[in-house]
């Protein structure tokens, strides 16, 4: 098994900033229609950056491990930068998917950048 699967598996399994938070200042909620994930981001944002990141939702391996990764990525990253993110960014941590896959991958960014629109 090569090492991004290994990663994927690992995220999965045992995902970083899972769950809610309370006193968010910002969130949004998407769905993949073809594969059934929901994935919600909630962020607690100050000065321009993010101070606290938290997703939930459920989907599959990829997808989960996309949001896991990319919470951990995107601590104290300023708003601009998260704007700037694209699916380089995240084949970049998740390795070479199958087109079938990249739109589970490329949910959790999609979900994020819509929860800091507008800023």
């Amino acid at each position: 098994m090569n090492v991004y699967k290994q990663e994927i598996l690992n995220h999965y399994r045992h995902p970083r900033n899972f769950g809610e938070l309370a006193n968010k200042t910002h969130s949004a909620k998407g769905t993949n229609a073809s594969c059934g994930d929901t994935i919600q981001i909630d962020l607690i944002i100050d000065n321009g950056k993010v101070k606290e990141v938290a997703f939930s939702g459920e989907g599959c391996a990829v997808a989960m491990a996309s949001a896991s990764m990319l919470t951990e990525k995107v601590k104290t990253l300023n708003l601009t930068k998260i704007k700037e993110l694209n699916e380089t960014y995240v084949i970049e941590y998740l390795g070479k998917l199958n087109p079938s896959r990249k739109k589970c991958a490329l949910l959790p960014l999609k979900v994020l950048q819509e929860a800091i629109e507008g800023e």
